[in-house]
C-alpha cells in the first residue's frame, strides 16, 4: 500500500513498507524529497524552525483548509491526500522570491538564518488560513512557536506586520497585491475530488498502519489487537512532552473519523474529542455569541496560551486530556479548564458508552476506548462568574507552573456552588473541595469569609516538588494569588481598596514595535551603508546550506553518542551487543577503539590547558559524559539504539557527593561566607588626618549558567577520502578541529580537510564544544570507512555540552554618604566544569570589573577557577566581560539602596570626570527623560499595591582586545572584474562576509554587487584562530583591505598608463601583463590596537506581583560603535544580544539533580529562552557615531557581543518595582537578585503572605 501526497506541487506516491512506521514528515522531506530548507533541531514542536505549510480537507465539511504544522511531530503514515509547502515551494533565485523571502531579507530579519524557513513557513501559513487578511495583533500573537535566538525578533515581527490589513508602515519597496503572496485559490472552498485513503499498511519492521474512517472502524481494529502496543494518532503532538514508546506495534489514523471532527452547538455545545485545538478555539468563538455561552471567551483567552499555533493546530483535545490520564503529573491547561467549567466526557468501545465528569475520567481503564466527544454547559453571565489563568515562565509557548480556574453560581448575593481547580499542584489534587464546601451559603465577596477560605485553601494546597518543577512554596503562593486575583477582578468596586484593584488583572500587552537610530556617510559607501546581509535572500528561500543540509551518501550512517550516568564511579564494562543486535545498527567504538590520544581538544592551542576525554575510560566525571558513538542507518535509529547499550559501573567504597555547580562548591565547602549588614564605621582618610564616617557593605552576587541555544545543534558530516577525511562541520574554530583529530586518529593535519559554509548560530558553543561531536564523527567514519552523519539531540546537546560560565562573588565594600565608593573588595568565583580549558577569569573578568568607575589601589580584585562535575564550560557570548560588568553594576545598586540615593547618581558619582562614559550617560538621561519616568513611576507605583513599575539604568565599558592570526585573501578575476574573498573567519550571522565584501568594494571602488565571498576552510584559512571575541570581522576585513591594497598598488602601473580606464579594462590588462591578481594577508596580532566600547541602556518593566509575570515596556540602547562598517548589522547585533541577555537575566535556568548531577531542564519544554513576546514592547537602538574609533579598522568599533552586557538593566528595573511592594509591607532589607530572576524569584522577593491578601483594608 501506499499514501500519496504531493510537496511543492509534485506528487510522491509513499510505499510505506518500504520506511519505518514512525518516520516523520520532516525526515521524509530532508532526506527523500532532498528539500533541506526545512530544518530541525529540537524535534518536540518547540523551536518552528521544521515549520511547513498543510493544505488538505476536512473530514466533515469537507472544505480545503490551510495550517502551519511542525514537520517534525507529524507523522508521514497520516499526510495521505495532503498538499505540502516547503520554504522552496514559495520561491528561489530561479523562480523568483516570494514577497515574504524578499522583506524578511529586506527588513535585516536575518542573522544565522537557521529560523528564517520556519519563520516564512508560518507567516505564509497564516495569511493562507485567512486568504490574505490579518492584524498586526493575530500577527504578533502567531510566532509564540518559533524560536530566534539572533534577531531578538523585533525585525522579523516587523517585517511580518507589514503584511497585516492594519499595517501602517512606510516603505521604500514596492507594495504587494494579494495574487503576489501566491495564496492557495483552493483554501476555504469544498475539496471536489475522492481520495483514496489506505486502509490497512504493513511496514517493514512488522508494524501496522490502519486508516479508519469510522468510528466502527476504530472499533474494530482495537477489538482485533489482542495484546499488542497500539496509538491513536491525530497530530502527534504529545511526542514533543512525552516521547513515543519505541516499541509501538500499532498505528492508528484517527484524522478522517467524521464522528471525533464533528460539533453541535445548541443547549450544549458538543465537539468531538479528535478535534484540534486551533478548530476548538473557532468552535468556541462561534458558540461565544449565544446565550449561556458568553464564558468562552475567558476560556479562549486561556487556550490562547496552550502550545502554539502549530501545536494547536494539530494537537486535539483528546490528545491532549490522555496525556492527561498517562501522567498524572501533566499540567495540562485543557484538562484544567474543562474541568472548571463542568464538561462531561464521552468515552466508547465496541459494546458500551459512559458518560462522566473529567476527574472520573483519570481512573478509566482506556485500553481499546476511545473519546468520543465532550459536552460543554452553558452557564447563566447574570449568576456565575468565571475565571481561567496560566503562569507561564515565559509569554508564550510553555507549560504552565501552575494554572487554576474558579467558577462561582450565585443565589442572590450567596454562592449557591463552586468549583476551585488548580493544576501544578501535585499529581493527584486538583479540585480545592474544602475550600468550595465553605464558601456554599456564603457571600463570596465578604473579607471575613474570603480570609477564612484563603486559610483553608492553604490548607489544601499540598505541592510536591520533583525537579525541574518551581519550588512548593512559589506553587503554593501562586495558587493563593491567583484565587486573589480572580476575586480582585469581579468584586464590586466599592468592596476592593482602589490601590488593589489592578492587582486583579493580568498583564496585558500591546503591539511592540522598533526604532534604529544611526548615521551613515555616503563618501564612504558602500562601507558606513545600511546594506543587507550578502546571504539574507538565500537564507529566507532555503538556498542557503549549513552542515547537515550536505546531500546524504550512498553507505552514509547517523551516529550518536551513548552516556554515562553515574558519575564518580568507574565504567567497569560496556556492552553494545542488544543496541547491534538490532536491525540497521552498524558497530559501536568506545574509547578502547581509539588510535590516538582519547581527547577530543589539542592542548597547546590558544586557551586549551588539557586534554578532554572523548569517551569515558574509567570514572565518570559528569552525567552523561559519553563512553562511545553508535553508528545506524538513521539518526532516529541510531538516538534508539544508544539507549539499549548497557554500561557495568564499579562504585567507590565511600560514595563522594556530587557537586554540578559552583554553588554546590561553595555550600560545601563554605567558601563564601558573608551578612546582609550593612553598618556604620569610622576610618582614616589617607588625604587628610581626620575621622570620616563610611558605610560597610557586604553582599554576594549570583550568576548561572546558560545554554548557548543556537538553533542548529553541534552538527557534523565526515566522509573518508583518499586516505585522509573531508569534514563539513559545524565549528568557529576549523584548526581545533583539524588538531583534535590528528590528535586522537594519528593522521596528520594535511589529511583533515575542514569546510564551513555558515553555522546556524553559536554564541560561542561551536568554539570547542562542537570539537566533540567532529572528533567522535571523524573517529566513526575512519574506523567504518563509511560516510556518518552526526546531529547531536538537543537532549544531549545541553546534557554534555558546556554552558556560560556560571559565577558567584562575595564584596565587601566602604562608602561615603555621596555614594562614592572608598574601598572595594570582589572574590568571584567561576564555574569551569571538570577542566580549566577557556577560562575567562584572568583575560576577561578581571579586565571588566572596574567598567565604566573609577578604579584605584583600594580595589582589590580576586578571581578563581573552580571545577565541578559537570561538562567542561566554555565561552558563551560575552564570556566573563559579563560577568566583570554584572557584579560591579550590583554593586552600583547595592550601594544605591544603602545610601538611599537614585542609582543613576551613584554611578554619576563614581565614573572619573572626563569619562566618555560620563559624557554619553549625562545625555541618555536626557534622551531618555529617565528623571520624569523615574518619578512617573514611583507615584504609579504609590497608588498600585499589586501591580509595580520599574526603571533602570546600566552601564558598560567593554574593552576589546585582538589575539592570534586570521587570514584573508582577495581573488580578482579577469574576464568580468568580479571579486572573490576567502577567509578564516566564520559567518554565523553576525555578518562577517558582508562587512568583508562591503570594505573590498570600497577599497577597489567597485560595486558591492561585484563581489562574494567563498566558503571558510581549512586551506583558505589554514592555522587561523577561532572566530569569537567580537573581533573577527575587523581583523578579517582588515586582511580584506591589506590584500586589496597589495592589489590596488600591483595594478597602478597599468592603470597609470590607461586613459580614464574602467576597472573592467584595467583588470584584464592586468591580466595580459601577468599581474598577479591574487593577494593572501593576515591579520597578526598587533596590527590593530585594542579599545574600550562604551554602551548604556535603560529598561522600564511592568511588573504583576502577584505572580512575578513581567513585562517589558520599554528599553533604550545607546552603543558607541565608531564609525559603523555596516549600520544594520549592527544594530542587529545589539539587539540580538540585549534579547539573548534578557534570557540569561529572566526566564533561562539550568536545573541539575544533586544527587546524581543530571541537568533536569535538557529540552524546549524546560528551558526557555525568550520568544516573541518577552521582548521590549518599545524598543529603541541608537548607534553613537559622532566619535570615530582612532584605534578601530576603518574608524569603526565592534558590536557583537555587548547587547548582552547591557541587559542586566532589567534586573534593576525588577529591583525598582520590588522595592515599592517590599515597602508597601514594611521589608526594609536588600535582597539578592541574579541570574536568572525568574518569576519564581521575582514572586519570593515581594515578600508578601497570604495574610497580606486583603479586599479593602
Amino acid at each position: 500500500m501506499s499514501i500519496d501526497l504531493t510537496i511543492n506541487g509534485k506528487l510522491y506516491s509513499v510505499k510505506c513498507e518500504e520506511y519505518p512506521a514512525d518516520i516523520t514528515l520532516n525526515t521524509f522531506i530532508r532526506e527523500y524529497a532532498k528539500l533541506f530548507g526545512t530544518k530541525f533541531y529540537c524535534l518536540a514542536g518547540g523551536c518552528g524552525c521544521c515549520t511547513v505549510t498543510i493544505r488538505t480537507h476536512h473530514p466533515v465539511s469537507n472544505q480545503y483548509y490551510s495550517r502551519a504544522a511542525n514537520s517534525c511531530l507529524t507523522l508521514l503514515n497520516v499526510c495521505n491526500n495532503w498538499d505540502v509547502v516547503t520554504i522552496e515551494g514559495l520561491g528561489d533565485r530561479h523562480t523568483g522570491y516570494h514577497p515574504l523571502q524578499e522583506r524578511l531579507a529586506h527588513f535585516n530579519g536575518t542573522q544565522c538564518g537557521y529560523c528564517s524557513p520556519g519563520m516564512i513557513m508560518n507567516m505564509y501559513s497564516l495569511l493562507e488560513a485567512f486568504g490574505g487578511s490579518v492584524s498586526s495583533g493575530q500577527i504578533e500573537n502567531s510566532f509564540g512557536g518559533n524560536l530566534c535566538r539572533c534577531t531578538g525578533y523585533r525585525p522579523i515581527l516587523d517585517t511580518m506586520k507589514s503584511f497585516a490589513s492594519d499595517c501602517e508602515y512606510e516603505f521604500v519597496d514596492k507594495e504587494y497585491d494579494i495574487e503576489d503572496l501566491r495564496l492557495c485559490p483552493k483554501v476555504g472552498k469544498v475539496c471536489g475530488r475522492k481520495c483514496q485513503i489506505p486502509k490497512t499498511v504493513k511496514i517493514d519492521d512488522h508494524r501496522l498502519w490502519y486508516h479508519p474512517q469510522s468510528l466502527a472502524e476504530i472499533f474494530h481494529i482495537l477489538d482485533n489487537i489482542h495484546d499488542s502496543r497500539y496509538m491513536l494518532v491525530a497530530g502527534g503532538t504529545a511526542h514533543g512532552v512525552y516521547r513515543r514508546d519505541p516499541d509501538i506495534e500499532i498505528f492508528i489514523d484517527v484524522n478522517n473519523v467524521m464522528e471525533l471532527r464533528s460539533y453541535n452547538i445548541g443547549d450544549i455545545v458538543e465537539l468531538g474529542g479528535n478535534m484540534p485545538l486551533t478548530e476548538m478555539m473557532r468552535v468556541l468563538q462561534e458558540a461565544s455569541a449565544k446565550p449561556g455561552f458568553e464564558y468562552f471567551k475567558e476560556t479562549l483567552k486561556h487556550l490562547d496560551l496552550v502550545a502554539s499555533v502549530q501545536v494547536r493546530n494539530f494537537g486535539t483535545i483528546a490528545g491532549n486530556l490522555m496525556i492527561k490520564h498517562a501522567h498524572n503529573e501533566f499540567v495540562s491547561d485543557i484538562f484544567t479548564m474543562l474541568l472548571t467549567i463542568g464538561t462531561r466526557i464521552v468515552v466508547a468501545n465496541s459494546s458500551s458508552q459512559v458518560e462522566g465528569t473529567l476527574q472520573e475520567f483519570l481512573n478509566y481503564d482506556m485500553r481499546r476506548q476511545v473519546i468520543v466527544k465532550l459536552i460543554l454547559p452553558q452557564w447563566d453571565k447574570n449568576t456565575t462568574l468565571y475565571g481561567a489563568y496560566k503562569i507561564l515562565p515565559r509569554a508564550q509557548h510553555a507549560h504552565a507552573f501552575v494554572n487554576a480556574g474558579f467558577l462561582f453560581t450565585f443565589s442572590g448575593s450567596q454562592v449557591k456552588s463552586s468549583r476551585i481547580v488548580f493544576g501544578g499542584i501535585n499529581p493527584h489534587f486538583t479540585i480545592s473541595e474544602a475550600t468550595a464546601d465553605f464558601f456554599k451559603g456564603r457571600k463570596l465577596f465578604d473579607p471575613e469569609t474570603f480570609a477564612q477560605a484563603v486559610e483553608i485553601l492553604d490548607t489544601e494546597l499540598q505541592p510536591d516538588w520533583v525537579l525541574p518543577a518551581p519550588s512548593p512554596e512559589y506553587r503554593r503562593k501562586l495558587a493563593l494569588g491567583l484565587f486573589y486575583k480572580f476575586i480582585l477582578k469581579n468584586a464590586p468596586e466599592n468592596f476592593i481598596k482602589p490601590t488593589y484593584r489592578s492587582g486583579g488583572h493580568l498583564l496585558k500587552r500591546p503591539l511592540s514595535s522598533g526604532s534604529q537610530f544611526f548615521d551613515t556617510r555616503k563618501e564612504k559607501w558602500p562601507v558606513n551603508q545600511p546594506v543587507r546581509k550578502l546571504e539574507a535572500l538565500w537564507q529566507c528561500s532555503g538556498e542557503a546550506n549549513y552542515s547537515n543540509d550536505i546531500p546524504h551518501m550512498r553507505g552514509e550512517v547517523w551516529a550518536a553518542f551513548v552516556p554515562a550516568t553515574k558519575v564518580h564511579a568507574t565504567v567497569a564494562q560496556i556492552d553494545a551487543s542488544e543496541a547491534l543486535a538490532m536491525p540497521g545498527v552498524i558497530a559501536f567504538f568506545s574509547a578502547k577503539d581509539i588510535p590516538g590520544t582519547n581527547s577530543f581538544v589539542a592542548v597547546g592551542l590558544f586557551n586549551i590547558f588539557e586534554n578532554e576525554e572523548l569517551f569515558c575510560a574509567d570514572i565518570v566525571k559528569y552525567h552523561s559524559q559519553p563512553v562511545g558513538v553508535i553508528l545506524a542507518k538513521s539518526n532516529e535509529l541510531a538516538t534508539l539504539a544508544s539507549t539499549r547499550v548497557r554500561i557495568l559501573y564499579e562504585h567507590r567504597t565511600v560514595e563522594q557527593k556530587v557537586k554540578p555547580t559552583v554553588k554546590d562548591m561553595i555550600d560545601q565547602r563554605h567558601i563564601i561566607e558573608y551578612d546582609n549588614s550593612d553598618e556604620d564605621f569610622v576610618d582614616v582618610e589617607k588625604s587628610e588626618d581626620a575621622l570620616t564616617k563610611r558605610k560597610r557593605i557586604r553582599g554576594y552576587f549570583e550568576m548561572g549558567g546558560q545554554f548557548h541555544f543556537s538553533i542548529e545543534s553541534h552538527s557534523t558530516v565526515c566522509i573518508p577520502r583518499e586516505g585522509g577525511l573531508l569534514l563539513y562541520s559545524a565549528t568557529h574554530w576549523m584548526d581545533l578541529v583539524q588538531a583534535g583529530i590528528t590528535n586522537a586518529l594519528n593522521i596528520p593535519d594535511n589529511k583533515i580537510e575542514v569546510d564551513v559554509r555558515r553555522l546556524g548560530g553559536s554564541f560561542g558553543c561551536k568554539i570547542s564544544r562542537s570539537n566533540h561531536v567532529a572528533v567522535g564523527c571523524a573517529l566513526a567514519s575512519w574506523l567504518s570507512n563509511r560516510p556518518v552523519r552526526f546531529v547531536q539531540s538537543v537532549e544531549n546537546n545541553m546534557r554534555i555540552s558546556g554552558k556560560r560560565f556560571a559565577c558567584i562573588s562575595d564584596y565587601t565594600l566602604s562608602v561615603g554618604d555621596d555614594g562614592k565608593l572608598k574601598s572595594y573588595t570582589l572574590n568571584f568565583y567561576e564555574d569551569m566544569g571538570v577542566t580549566v580549558n577557556e577560562s575567562p577569569v584572568e583575560t576577561f573578568t578581571i579586565p571588566a570589573v572596574a567598567n565604566c568607575y573609577q578604579r584605584n589601589s583600594s580595589w582589590i580584585i580576586n578571581g578563581a577557577n573552580v571545577l565541578t562535575d559537570a561538562p567542561s564550560h566554555t565561552w558563551c557570548r560575552a564570556p566573563g566581560t559579563l560577568e566583570g560588568i554584572a557584579m560591579t553594576e550590583n554593586v552600583m545598586e547595592h550601594i544605591a539602596w544603602t545610601v538611599k540615593m537614585d542609582p543613576v547618581d551613584v554611578r554619576l558619582n563614581n565614573i572619573p570626570s572626563g569619562s566618555e562614559a560620563r559624557r554619553l550617560l549625562l545625555d541618555f538621561i536626557k534622551d531618555t527623560d529617565y528623571r520624569q519616568r523615574r518619578k512617573d513611576i514611583n507615584t504609579f507605583n504609590e497608588q498600585n499595591r499589586w501591580r509595580k513599575r520599574g526603571i533602570a539604568i546600566s552601564l558598560m565599558r567593554y574593552p576589546i582586545i585582538y589575539l592570534m592570526n586570521i587570514s584573508a585573501a582577495v581573488a580578482i578575476y579577469h574576464y568580468d572584474g568580479t571579486v572573490l574573498i576567502s577567509h578564516g573567519g566564520i559567518e554565523m550571522g553576525q555578518g562577517i562576509n558582508t562587512k568583508a565584501a562591503q570594505v573590498a568594494a570600497y577599497t577597489l571602488g567597485i560595486p558591492l554587487e561585484m563581489v562574494s565571498v567563498k566558503a571558510s576552510n581549512s586551506f583558505d584559512g589554514a592555522n587561523s584562530i577561532c572566530s569569537g571575541g567580537s573581533i573577527t570581522s575587523e581583523t578579517v576585513c582588515y586582511g580584506v583591505r591589506k590584500a586589496c591594497n597589495q592589489l590596488l598598488a600591483r595594478m597602478k602601473p597599468i592603470r597609470d598608463k590607461m586613459k580614464n580606464p574602467t576597472w573592467l579594462q584595467v583588470v584584464q590588462k592586468s591580466h595580459e601583463e601577468n599581474v598577479n591578481l591574487f593577494s593572501r594577508q593576515i591579520h597578526k596580532q598587533g596590527d590593530l590596537e585594542g579599545y574600550d566600547v562604551w554602551g548604556m541602556s535603560c529598561t522600564e518593566m511592568e511588573v504583576d506581583i502577584l505572580t512575578g509575570k513581567w513585562q517589558i515596556t520599554r528599553a533604550d540602547i545607546l552603543e558607541d560603535t565608531g564609525e559603523s562598517l555596516s549600520p544594520l548589522i549592527d544594530v542587529g547585533q545589539i539587539e540580538g544580544g540585549f534579547v539573548q541577555g534578557l534570557g540569561y537575566w529572566l526566564t533561562e535556568k539550568l536545573v541539575y539533580d544533586r544527587q546524581t548531577g543530571e541537568l533536569k531542564t535538557f529540552d524546549t519544554w524546560e528551558y526557555h529562552v525568550p520568544g516573541a513576546k518577552d521582548i521590549p514592547i518599545d524598543f529603541r537602538i541608537k548607534l553613537f557615531q559622532k566619535r570615530p574609533n582612532p584605534k578601530g579598522f576603518l574608524r569603526s568599533k565592534t558590536t557583537g557581543e555587548m547587547g548582552t552586557c547591557m541587559s542586566i538593566s532589567a534586573v534593576f528595573a525588577l529591583r525598582h518595582a520590588l522595592n515599592s511592594a517590599r515597602e508597601d509591607i514594611g521589608i526594609d532589607e536588600w535582597y539578592h537578585l541574579g541570574a536568572p530572576t525568574t518569576i519564581e524569584d521575582i514572586a519570593l522577593a515581594a515578600g508578601h503572605t497570604k495574610n497580606d491578601f486583603k479586599l479593602n483594608a
